[in-house]
């Protein structure tokens, strides 16, 4: 953008994933009169999101001088504030042969070829933005704010088993963990047989080639933040697949990067750790707990491992209030989801 570097981009598609997901929008300082375009764009609400027809609009205004209608929208976590556009919004002196008022429209004018170019140069990444506006699901239904305890849907209740330690464990591990299938905390259960289908589940098969059994009550969502990216949403659970070919380097280094890199409200990390899962190698957890938007608890699993020799990278990832995160429903739904997953051939 503006900035000259990403907002979420965190090195790797895995990281830049969680960070897109989890982490407001930096403020870009120097976005000046395009703030309000920016923001819009990036609105994470879909129902929110500035459309193509008001960037235009904004942007057009925005070189022709004009001052900017009153915001319809506020920056996430902020009331509405005027764009303060100055250069766009002062009017011409009435005497330019006064010397103070001809320095004036010179400055004007200085500061005006300044917003243009920036205009300029921002457009056609306004226009890859616009792309991703068109890639991120446009409706949201029930699940909009699933894992933010904003769903209408029934809620899962909580069960007695203890949440894990409040204390952050020391250093993120490079030593596997057995019985990964499950993840941390979860409440042991008798492994599925191949091609087994529990009762209220069924079985999600991915145009891309992957399959995952999931319960019924959590739909299907589309695409996330970019094509290959699958959201399924439901009882305040809030699932995501992601993938890329060929797959990096090491799952265990990413979220390290990531761990080390979060900025996420009230971040604490549960583990970061190789574990061992179903015979794929480069396969690691990072389990972490922070604050959504509207200031519920929530507790994420994000489990990254390689498939096929190197082919694919997936990252498997739950996301749902610390307060149901032991509750039968929940637990279930993520050891179905870790033991029935299939790869693309």
């Amino acid at each position: 953008m503006v900035e000259g570097v990403p907002p979420y981009d965190r090195g790797s598609a895995l990281a830049t994933l969680t960070a897109v997901m989890t982490e407001e929008l930096p403020p870009p300082p120097h976005a000046g009169p395009l703030l309000p375009v920016i923001e819009g764009l990036l609105e994470k609400d879909p129902a929110k999101r500035m459309g193509a027809d008001e960037a235009r609009e904004l942007l057009q205004r925005i070189v022709a001088g004009k001052a900017l209608p009153e915001p319809k929208r506020a920056a996430a976590g902020k009331p509405a504030e005027p764009v303060a556009a100055e250069t766009a919004t002062r009017a011409l002196p009435a005497d330019p042969a006064a010397g103070a008022d001809t320095a004036v429209v010179q400055r004007a004018g200085a500061s005006r070829r300044r917003t243009l170019l920036t205009v300029a140069a921002v457009v056609a990444v306004l226009a890859l933005v616009a792309a991703l506006v068109v890639l991120w699901p446009a409706e949201k239904g029930d699940g909009a704010n699933a894992a933010d305890g904003g769903s209408t849907a029934a809620p899962v209740q909580p069960s007695p088993s203890p949440s894990p330690s409040a204390s952050p464990s020391a250093s993120p591990s490079a030593s596997p963990s057995a019985g990964a299938s499950a993840g941390a905390g979860e409440q042991p259960g008798p492994a599925l047989t191949p091609g087994q289908v529990p009762d209220g589940y069924r079985v999600y098969k991915d145009p891309s080639g992957f399959s995952i059994t999931l319960p019924e009550w959590m739909s299907d969502k589309g695409a996330d933040y970019r094509s290959t990216s699958r959201q399924f949403e439901g009882n305040g659970l809030r699932l995501v697949i992601d993938w890329q070919s060929p797959a990096g380097d090491s799952a265990l280094k990413d979220w390290q990067a990531s761990d080390r890199s979060a900025t996420m409200k009230d971040y604490r990390r549960i583990r970061v750790e190789s574990v061992a899962y179903r015979g794929w190698s480069n396969a690691a957890d990072w389990e972490w707990t922070y604050s959504g938007k509207t200031g519920t608890l929530l507790h994420s699993l994000n489990r990254g491992f390689v498939t096929g020799d190197g082919k694919y990278g997936y990252a498997i990832y739950w996301t749902m209030p610390e307060a149901v995160w032991s509750a039968p429903d929940g637990s279930l739904a993520r050891r179905i989801s870790f033991e029935s997953f299939q790869p693309a051939p």
